[in-house]
Parts: C-alpha cells; structure tokens; sequence
C-alpha cells in the first residue's frame, strides 16, 4: 500500500471510528422514524438549497481525488466515469456496457481480474461520490425523509431503503439553520457504533456556482476527504482536446 493511502486510511479511520474506544457509552441506537410531509420537506429543501443543489445539476463534468487514494473523471452527461486507484485505470459506463479496464498501462484481459477491477471500481465510486456530494440522494427512489428530536432541536433524518451499497443506513442532519455548520450522525452498516457525528465544511465553489464540501471533523480531528476539486457545465469545457473516454465509446458501438 502506498504511504500516501495508508495515512489517508488511518486518517478516516481515526475520525469515524475512534469513538469505538469509548465503547456503548458514545453508541446511539438507530433513531425511530419521524414524521414526514411538510416539516421533513422544508429541511430537506433548506439542505439542498444550502448546497446549491440546483447548480451541481448544472456541473455536468466533474474532476476529484478522493484523499489521494482515487482519482476520478465524471461526464455526468453520458454517464461515464473514469477511475484511478494504484495502477489500475477503469472507464465504467455507469448506465452498463463494456469497460475499458488497464493495469499498468496494458489491457487487462482475464476476466476475473476484469471483473474485480471493474466491482472495486464501482464500489469507489459509489461511496467516494456520495461523501463528495450526497445532497444530490436525499430524493432518489427509495429514501424516506423523517423529522426527529436530536440534541434539543428539529433534525433530518433520511434512511436510504434502497439503491447504494448498504441499504437500511440512516444518516441525521443537524445544523439546519441559517449561521450553524452542517453535521450529521451515522447510523451504518460499515461503522460498529452508531452516532459517530462529522462536520461538512471546507467548502469549494466550482466555476459552475456548485459548491462542494472537502473537510469532514468531529471532537477527535479534521480530515481532508476530497481534493483536486474542479467542475464545468461540459466536459469539453473540463477537459479541452480529444476525448478522454474515446477508448469507453469505440468499446460501446451504438
């Protein structure tokens, strides 16, 4: 494993999964249910509008690393992304189709390896984009949006039933008001406890007017999640020159 990964892996570790030190005294058990219709609708507007969900429908290209462990180029337009994690390189055309997978520089051509590469690849990018911007989820199929009491004040809960990797997690929002930061707490499948809480903040404004959060911290330390952030309405306008995923569509022939 590369230093650069291994520090990034302890760093998160650290901030999500510390608080397991503390044993059940820090661990909350996944919150009921709250009510749902207008209340849940108004936080659930304030939050998107708050992360100016409307101009990150507009970033239709998008360019990130996610710590320094993977890179990603994303045309959102004909859903292809572009993954980049330690020698391996995977164009995935995300609505299916065949992709385009290399591993130092040469075209894998096994089909296990194939499709190892291409599940992790999926699997990166699935969690990796959902940290970079999980706004853009709060209304997809599936996901029930509830209003409930936490810590003395009206919080948002959404609880993903469907779609993702790991359906039935649970996420509560606070901060919901003009002036205070944006936390929530995790309820997850992956994290032993519930409750571990982050901040979102660092937040970078792309050239498209979407702004996107970098900086995750709670009571034990701040991490930097996403880096290298760049957005644009095209991928033309991203990326000028030749197609970076000319290889992805000869490889797809309508």
């Amino acid at each position: 494993m590369r230093p650069w990964v291994r520090r990034s892996l302890v760093a998160l570790a650290v901030l999500l999964a510390a608080p397991v030190v503390a044993g059940v005294a820090v661990h909350e058990a996944r919150p009921p249910s709250g009510r749902s219709g207008a209340d849940a609708e108004q936080l659930t507007a304030y939050l998107e509008d708050e992360s100016r969900l409307a101009a990150f429908e507009r970033t239709r290209a998008l360019r990130f690393r996610f710590f320094r462990a993977h890179e990603y180029l994303w045309d959102r337009d004909r859903e292809f992304v572009r993954v980049r994690f330690d020698d391996a390189e995977v164009m995935l055309p995300l609505r299916g189709g065949r992709a385009v997978i290399r591993e130092g520089r040469a075209e894998v051509s096994s089909h296990a390896r194939r499709l190892t590469l291409r599940e992790r690849a999926y699997a990166y990018f699935v969690n990796d984009t959902f940290w970079l911007f999980p706004f853009a989820k709060l209304r997809d199929p599936g996901v029930a949006r509830t209003v409930i009491a936490h810590d003395g004040e009206d919080a948002l809960r959404v609880e993903y039933g469907a779609g993702g990797l790991t359906p039935g997690d649970v996420y509560v929002w606070t901060g919901l008001r003009e002036g205070q930061t944006l936390r929530w707490s995790m309820f997850v499948k992956v994290l032993p406890i519930g409750g571990i809480d982050t901040t979102w903040e660092g937040w970078v404004e792309l050239p498209t007017g979407a702004r996107i959060p970098t900086r995750h911290a709670n009571a034990l330390g701040s991490v930097q999640m996403i880096r290298d952030v760049a957005g644009a309405h095209t991928l033309a306008e991203l990326e000028p020159g030749p197609d970076p995923f000319e290889a992805l569509v000869a490889a797809n022939p309508r």
